[in-house]
């Protein structure tokens, strides 16, 4: 599991004041110049100075800042982001309704089926035929990004093709906007790809090459416009031999966006490329996205998927392993709670592991089990040191996934 984020405490208002410990280098418990006095009783304002832990409340993401050490009691409970425990000693929250938190998937997104995959198989023949793809079936609605992943040879790449049109199934059906991919009369002037490489001719020049493949869509735009969307301007009459590999993908990304396809297929859209270069095409797509465009995506960037998908399918050898939201899919695994144990105390938790003298607990209820280790560590007048609280990701789903064989 990855550590999202931390956040550090914000200085305790004066009527709540508490001694000792650190976050980074401000003291914790201390009142800050110009702070106003805050009663036990009234709502304590929390400052995130870094990106906040994610943690699971109903169907929705909640975010919340991460704690790092504590010593205090509002301010620590607090953290968890105006929620209080219930007589059940369940977690309820007292501030905004979850349904007032958005997430990818709120977007509207329509209910218009682009894509409809059902009970796909793909075999490769030869002396022993093999179903690279089998009994596949999934569907895309309009306006949504859809996160087909899975490890090498899990047939994400034969599934692709078999969409797009450039592969026939061997039994079962597919459908673009209502008609079979191979139908490119129908279906080609209205869809974008983006393969893991185009292989453009090494001398056509960067302007050339996606004049080329936009000739080829039927759908008008200016390569220009295009170039110099992606950053490129300064590279227009290079010749593509002379690009880096960042720069030729790119360009691969201009070529499939050009006339702004209804729907794109991006397959490792961001390999090679810097994070100043992928922030930007992640923006473009969000701008395409905005104008109704519907997404399939392919991605060894776990955390690509995780932040811009709407729902996410696991291939493996061939098959449909998971689909669903990221918050279906990460509901089954454990979160982790971590920090240094005051010394000859035990914590209220169990303990999986100790690392490092960090003491480890697994749990799959992250926000209510960090308030019992927060409300004991207050009543109890102890510090946790080098508290952090590290929510399931993607990453632990798909680890599980390819550790199944």
């Amino acid at each position: 599991m990855r550590d999202i984020a931390r956040a550090a405490f914000a200085p305790l208002a004066a009527g709540g004041k508490a001694g000792g410990g650190t976050v980074g280098d401000a003291a914790v418990g201390d009142a800050a110049e110009g702070d106003a006095a805050v009663g036990e009783d009234e709502p304590v304002e929390i400052t995130e100075t870094t990106l906040p832990v994610t943690v699971t409340m109903g169907h929705r993401l909640m975010s919340r800042p991460a704690v790092t050490s504590v010593t205090s009691n509002r301010r620590a409970l607090a953290l968890l982001g105006a929620c209080a425990p219930s007589q059940s000693g369940r977690m309820t929250t007292t501030g905004p309704h979850p349904e007032n938190v958005h997430t990818a998937a709120d977007r509207s997104t329509g209910t218009d089926t682009v894509v409809a995959v059902n009970d796909l198989t793909c075999t490769y023949g030869g002396r022993t035929p093999f179903d690279a793809v089998k009994n596949l079936t999934f569907s895309v609605q309009r306006g949504e990004l859809y996160a087909l992943l899975g490890t090498n040879g899990a047939g994400k790449t034969t599934t692709l093709e078999t969409v797009e049109g450039h592969r026939s199934a061997s039994s079962g059906t597919v459908t673009v906007f209502g008609d079979s991919p191979t139908d490119r009369p129908a279906v080609r002037p209205r869809i974008g790809i983006m393969l893991q490489e185009s292989g453009f001719a090494a001398d056509l020049t960067v302007l050339e090459s996606v004049r080329l493949a936009g000739s080829l869509s039927g759908r008008q735009d200016d390569a220009l416009r295009l170039v110099e969307l992606l950053d490129l301007g300064t590279k227009k009459d290079t010749r593509m031999a002379q690009l880096s590999g960042g720069e030729k993908r790119r360009v691969d990304f201009c070529s499939a966006i050009w006339g702004s396809p209804e729907l794109l297929f991006l397959d490792e859209p961001t390999t090679g490329l810097d994070p100043a270069a992928r922030d930007r095409l992640w923006d473009v797509v969000a701008d395409l996205r905005a104008n109704g465009a519907t997404i399939i995506l392919t991605t060894h960037y776990l955390e690509e998927a995780q932040k811009y998908a709407d729902r996410i399918g696991l291939m493996h050898r061939g098959t449909l392993t998971r689909e669903g939201t990221l918050q279906q899919l990460v509901a089954g695994e454990a979160s982790r709670i971590s920090c240094i144990a005051p010394s000859g105390v035990s914590l209220p938790l169990p303990v999986t592991h100790v690392t490092n003298q960090l003491s480890v607990i697994e749990t799959r209820d992250l926000q209510g089990d960090l308030f019992v280790l927060l409300r004991w560590a207050d009543e109890h007048g102890h510090t946790l040191e080098r508290l952090s609280a590290t929510s399931s990701s993607l990453e632990d789903v798909f680890r599980g996934l390819a550790a199944a064989g």
